[in-house]
């Protein structure tokens, strides 16, 4: 039971090792800081990362934000701006999208993919959210049957894990569809 973001200086590292090429990590809020996105950001990776209020944002009032809708008709709003205060060694230049979900909790992210044509921000909104949908899976698991003491701690270990919390969600919702 630890925050992750204290095990990502030794994990990056080790998915780039495996991973070659330009990388994109999404990640949730506690990872929405200024080091966990210098250490996303390094050589030719990239971040997308919900925003936590801890860390301040600076809107760049010279470049227009943008608004829209998503598939599902929701409005969506971007802006560019500075994420850090002026003195922050890490301040660094970003996207700041928002999605705003009626009955639900609105999504701010932020991003250094600042080209809005290259990488649009429904796209980038869609890849969060399912994102957020793989989450609700292991938390719908882990209640479900009570497998907050299996927590692998090698990498087999946690692949091991991941499938075996898709069997039971499969299960799960095998039972739910019969009784529905």
């Amino acid at each position: 039971e630890t925050n992750d973001a204290k095990l990502v200086p030794a994990l990056l590292p080790q998915v780039r090792e495996q991973v070659a090429g330009e990388r994109l990590w999404v990640a949730d809020r506690q990872f929405g800081d200024l080091t966990q996105t210098a250490a996303f950001a390094t050589g030719a990776d990239h971040f997308l990362v919900r925003y936590h209020p801890k860390t301040h944002f600076c809107p760049d009032n010279t470049r227009p934000a943008q608004s829209g809708r998503d598939a599902h008709g929701r409005g969506w709003r971007e802006d560019w701006g500075w994420l850090g205060c002026e003195w922050a060694a890490h301040r660094r230049f970003v996207r700041r999208i928002t999605l705003v979900r009626p009955e639900e909790e609105t999504i701010i992210l932020l991003t250094d993919l600042l080209d809005a044509v290259h990488s649009p921000a429904t796209a980038l909104l869609e890849l969060y959210l399912a994102r957020w949908s793989i989450e609700r899976v292991f938390q719908q698991i882990t209640a479900v049957f009570h497998l907050q003491t299996l927590i692998g701690t090698t990498p087999q270990g946690t692949v091991f894990q991941f499938a075996f919390c898709v069997l039971l969600y499969h299960r799960v919702q095998v039972v739910r569809a019969y009784v529905a």
